[in-house]
């Protein structure tokens, strides 16, 4: 666990941040020890953060995709066409 801890930090995390990482871990070694009925094994703890390492990381998705134009073109519901109506007949009273 001090590995896990000294790693986070070196990457730039706060010390509460990298001590919330190694309550994770303590979590998740907990839960995998519960759910299999086995004591700790560590050679299945490293043996799974090798594994963890090969993966592709997770594509990146762009915040600003978030909150796109808003379209008046795009196919809408009925019932969402009918709110768009009432809302433009409010606006030009």
């Amino acid at each position: 666990m001090k590995e896990v801890y000294k790693k986070h930090l070196q990457k730039g995390k706060s010390g509460l941040s990298a001590m919330g990482v190694v309550m994770h871990k303590i979590l998740r070694i907990v839960y995998g020890m519960l759910k299999t009925n086995t004591a700790f094994n560590p050679d299945i703890d490293i043996r799974n953060t090798e594994q963890a390492a090969l993966k592709k990381p997770k594509a990146v998705v762009l915040k600003s995709r978030r909150f796109q134009q808003f379209d008046t073109l795009a196919p809408v519901s009925k019932k969402q066409n009918k709110k768009r109506e009432e809302q433009k007949a409010s606006q030009k009273e």
